[in-house]
């Protein structure tokens, strides 16, 4: 079931020649950056997930994964899924599944991208695998994984895949706009200020750290913010029976 449900995403040709411009465009940077020196190609190797990685993840979560929870009423199905023996749950259960694998695979294949240029110009490459770069690579996989299953909910709740593209779309570059007056690292305490530049999971895609400060702040916020999503689609989705 969820090797069916899996394909459905993969489907989408578009998707393919979206990653294939973004590693045309990534060689390109990285080649223009070699020009400049092998200190010039790693800060660009780094800066991969700020922007064009992030974006590209975003995207794809966006119009392919949570796509994958309005088919139901799109293909005017969903009377007939209600009807079966497990119903709504266990299609629930299976399609978090898929787009948690799903995720997965799409961050697999925009990090081979980006180590992929860093190779292609640079010998010594494999030098600057050290745990900041691992560290980044966490922060964005725990950032998309819990941006996509927060769009999934939401997706449910609106029972609309245009509103919650629309809505997702705002939040997720909502960060890459508004800045704190603040680096992450200067920051003592938790402030509100902090709490828009850094509330919402693209800022982990983007590979940016929170300071240890507010490191402990951020996680009760992330893990309260994805209660209540949650909490609130189960509690929708038993109202309307569906559950």
């Amino acid at each position: 079931m969820i090797r069916w449900e899996l394909k459905k995403l993969l489907k989408p040709t578009w998707m393919f020649i979206v990653l294939g411009l973004v590693t045309a465009i990534w060689i390109a940077m990285m080649y223009f950056a070699s020009a400049s020196g092998e200190q010039r190609i790693v800060g660009r190797f780094f800066s991969y997930w700020s922007v064009i990685g992030s974006l590209t993840f975003g995207g794809i979560i966006l119009f392919i994964s949570t796509k994958l929870f309005s088919l139901d009423s799109e293909e005017r199905i969903k009377e007939v899924v209600l009807s079966t023996k497990y119903g709504k749950r266990r299609l629930l259960a299976i399609r978090f599944c898929t787009i948690i694998i799903f995720t997965a695979i799409v961050f697999s294949v925009l990090t081979v991208i980006q180590v992929t240029g860093l190779m292609l110009f640079e010998d010594n490459g494999y030098t600057v695998f050290k745990e900041t770069y691992f560290l980044q690579l966490l922060t964005v996989f725990i950032g998309s994984q819990l941006f996509a299953i927060f769009a999934a909910c939401l997706c449910i709740l609106l029972s609309s895949h245009a509103a919650t593209v629309t809505l997702c779309a705002l939040l997720f570059g909502f960060t890459y706009i508004y800045r704190s007056n603040y680096g992450a690292e200067q920051l003592s305490t938790f402030s509100f200020s902090d709490l828009l530049d850094k509330g919402f999971f693209s800022y982990l895609m983007r590979a940016d750290f929170i300071s240890n400060i507010s490191l402990s702040s951020f996680s009760i916020w992330y893990g309260l913010l994805m209660a209540m999503t949650i909490g609130l689609m189960l509690t929708i989705q038993s109202r309307r029976h569906e559950l």
